[in-house]
């Protein structure tokens, strides 16, 4: 297994062999993680915490990829807009399987962008994305993809949003093999008020 967590902050630059992460205000968090059994858990409590730059994307290359994004306070980021986060299972993988959970509470939260592939051969599981975003006001999800190729089983994004004025903009899920035999499904729950930017068209509409 192979773990590189990295902190940075505006005074001070640390590097920790751990899988485990924790952070307080203002502190940007870098995972590189290339090869078999990556597996991170980033927890970081207070205010704009960032997971992942468009110029240093958090990064998980390889097979068995495991992400969990744990952030407490107001205007915390994953993934800033523009690939700034990564779950890739490789196409010469033995076999594929992406997860990530975020978990963001308080207000004004975003998940910026988010990309899982797996362009590999997918036996079991393959693409599974968690968000729970709790609070009092505008969280947003801005940019997910999920791309399989090669694969049999679907690929699952479950998305809770609570609170007011919360957004979705964009959730797109691409499976390429004509083998699939499994659906791809997206779940989203929504509680409170003035939440969405327009009103629901197409299957979201009808499900």
């Amino acid at each position: 297994m192979k773990l590189a967590t990295r902190l940075l902050s505006a005074t001070a630059l640390a590097v920790l062999p751990a899988s485990a992460l924790y952070a307080a205000d203002d502190n940007v968090a870098h995972i590189d993680q290339i090869g078999a059994d990556n597996a991170a858990l980033i927890d970081q409590v207070g205010a704009r915490n960032i997971v992942g730059l468009e110029d240093d994307a958090a990064l998980q290359n390889g097979y068995y990829n495991a992400l969990t994004v744990r952030q407490t306070g107001a205007g915390n980021q994953v993934g800033t807009e523009g690939d700034g986060l990564e779950q890739n299972g490789q196409l010469a993988s033995p076999s594929v399987h992406n997860i990530i959970t975020i978990e963001q509470s308080s207000s004004e939260n975003i998940v910026g962008e988010v990309l899982q592939s797996a362009l590999g051969a997918i036996p079991g599981e393959a693409n599974r994305l968690i968000v729970l975003q709790e609070g009092d006001r505008r969280n947003r999800i801005s940019v997910v993809y999920q791309i399989q190729e090669n694969a049999m089983p679907g690929q699952i994004a479950d998305i809770t949003q609570s609170g007011e004025g919360n957004q979705i903009a964009l959730l797109r899920q691409r499976s390429i093999s004509s083998k699939q035999d499994g659906e791809n499904t997206i779940t989203a729950r929504f509680s409170g008020d003035f939440n969405g930017v327009r009103a629901l068209t197409g299957p979201a509409l009808i499900s």
